[in-house]
């Protein structure tokens, strides 16, 4: 027998406790703990965004199927359930973000070891510009569109590809918020034939520079040599981070740079969208 309800569970209790005191006394094994954070993340990003397709996720029964399962994997021994509506956001939903990611994640890392193993090579590119705490996060995010196109079209743009033997790019995009406000970034993995020397980098780096400089300008957006543009190898993006996630210490490879911005914390006081449901769940801090 399956209860169906179109309320939330009661987020009253993380008013009136410290979460993450609770989680260290579960006697869960720290994975389980993470996914445990994950569906109270959920819960919270349910009450705040009640507009939000979030808010079917896991909570309602899918017709066709009439019943709801529980199922055990077999490899991972992890259970979960079957015949319950998914929301698949990314950028809002913890639960479905984590799924998503790693099987983004895993398509990555494939295509990434395919291309080096062929005789490829892999940079990365991280695309940022300057912004302060007045500025609004729809504006920046249209800036930088803009930006982003320019940056990558044009005889400029063009012969900078010829230049490494470009066959192709990843793109991914993230945003967090500290005290100069919002900050959206890119990186790039671009996907090459020719090698560049490490005498070579900075030189291209420069190149690279001038051209998004350039972009930003024609896009109402500034930004500066110190902190616009990084060009790294793609193996020594495996030291970038880190970390990986909530509270798991890992290696952090180019793959989870480009596919796990869900379970990436911000830097230096930042914070990222998931680092905002994690503060509920871990302080109360839950306003009505």
């Amino acid at each position: 027998m399956v209860n169906i309800t179109k309320s939330p569970p009661p987020l009253n209790s993380l008013n009136r406790r410290n979460t993450k005191k609770s989680l260290e006394n579960t006697g869960l094994s720290q994975q389980n703990e993470i996914r445990l954070l994950r569906y109270q993340m959920q819960s919270v990003a349910k009450h705040i965004l009640p507009g939000n397709r979030v808010g079917i996720c896991l909570r309602y029964q899918m017709e066709k199927y009439g019943i709801v399962d529980v199922y055990k994997h077999r490899q991972t021994q992890r259970a979960f359930y079957g015949g319950l509506m998914i929301c698949g956001s990314v950028w809002v939903c913890p639960v479905c973000a984590a799924k998503i990611s790693e099987r983004r994640r895993s398509e990555l890392r494939q295509a990434f070891d395919a291309h080096i193993a062929s005789g490829g090579h892999c940079t990365m590119l991280t695309l940022t510009f300057s912004h302060s705490r007045t500025d609004k996060l729809s504006d920046l995010l249209e800036k930088l569109s803009a930006a982003t196109l320019k940056f990558r079209t044009g005889k400029r743009s063009d012969k900078l590809r010829a230049e490494i033997g470009e066959i192709g790019s990843i793109r991914c995009f993230e945003v967090t918020y500290g005290v100069n406000g919002w900050h959206p970034h890119i990186h790039l993995l671009l996907m090459h034939k020719i090698e560049i020397d490490p005498w070579e980098r900075s030189y291209l780096e420069e190149k690279y520079y001038d051209l998004w400089e350039a972009a930003c300008a024609k896009s109402d957006l500034e930004t500066s040599a110190a902190h616009g543009l990084r060009l790294d190898d793609a193996h020594e993006a495996d030291t970038y981070i880190g970390k990986w996630g909530d509270i798991m210490p890992r290696t952090w490879g180019v793959d989870r740079e480009m596919t796990k911005a869900n379970s990436k914390k911000g830097k230096e006081g930042s914070m990222t969208p998931f680092d905002f449901l994690r503060v509920v769940v871990e302080e109360g801090d839950l306003m009505y």
